[in-house]
């Protein structure tokens, strides 16, 4: 499949400018000329809502491994995202064998494990969750809440409404937020949109462009450190307690910090409340 074009050449014009404009401001002040190129000093640039956050590489494009932790009700349609997402010039998802189980979905280190289970009535359809360190993300859990999905004759037991979360969920694993709802992105924070917007759109791909068209100074995608302890009471509905918004706005972003740098970015897709 043909790689959406125009992204990288975007940020590599943009970046050059910015270059040629230090290079004459260090001239004139008589600074000495750093020779590591702004595009690979490692910090990302960032755009309007677009946070740093994002998978360090020292190699782009880069392959981020996609761990197969899904029954066969969700495999065409994590395949299509994957399909989708690596459209990217910056980034190939490749589909590999699973490092945990649909029910526990652990994280594994320099990874993204994709689950499905009957995770039970907790409230939401599907969760990323986003493991960091600093401006890096080490490990990401992608799951589909089967307890709404398989309901005989509901909202959302449909193609459609699987096609869209896992576009959804994927493109929140590399870090994407939540664009307008007018953007027209699989990612958009609306679920009244959610049978009609099922692809990433321009403005996806150049966020991805902008959060990795650099090369990093610490590796972590692809590190493998072995997998982490899962951590289950987030199922509960009651640790979730006040994180719904308010109107048709059903998607709800957590950050969790350590308080060492370190912490978990949870994007969490809710159900419509009848």
């Amino acid at each position: 499949m043909a790689k959406h074009l125009g992204g990288r050449q975007r940020v590599r014009t943009r970046v050059a400018l910015q270059v040629v404009i230090f290079v004459i401001a260090c001239l004139s002040l008589g600074a000495p000329v750093l020779h590591e190129a702004v595009a690979q000093s490692g910090a990302a640039p960032t755009g309007s809502g677009l946070g740093s956050r994002h998978w360090g590489t020292r190699r782009v494009p880069f392959v981020l491994s996609m761990g197969d932790n899904v029954d066969g009700s969700w495999k065409q349609y994590v395949r299509r995202a994957i399909s989708q997402w690596s459209e990217a010039d910056e980034v190939d998802m490749v589909l590999v064998d699973g490092g945990t189980t649909g029910r526990t979905c652990r994280p594994t280190n320099g990874r993204v494990e994709v689950c499905n289970a009957d995770y039970g009535d907790t409230g939401w359809l599907g969760l990323t969750r986003l493991y960091y360190d600093g401006d890096h993300f080490t490990k990401v859990t992608v799951q589909f809440n089967d307890y709404y999905f398989n309901q005989s004759g509901g909202q959302y037991n449909t193609r459609k409404a699987r096609v869209h979360t896992a576009c959804h969920e994927l493109g929140h694993s590399l870090g994407l937020p939540h664009p307008p709802n007018s953007s027209g992105s699989c990612v958009n924070d609306s679920l009244d949109l959610l049978e009609e917007t099922l692809t990433p759109v321009r403005a996806n791909f150049e966020d991805i462009a902008d959060l990795y068209d650099h090369r990093d100074r610490q590796q972590t995608v692809n590190r493998s450190r072995g997998a982490s302890a899962a951590d289950t009471s987030f199922f509960a509905p009651e640790t979730l307690a006040g994180t719904q918004a308010d109107g048709d706005v059903q998607h709800g972003v957590i950050d969790t910090p350590a308080g060492d740098g370190s912490g978990v970015l949870s994007y969490v897709t809710w159900v419509n409340q009848p």
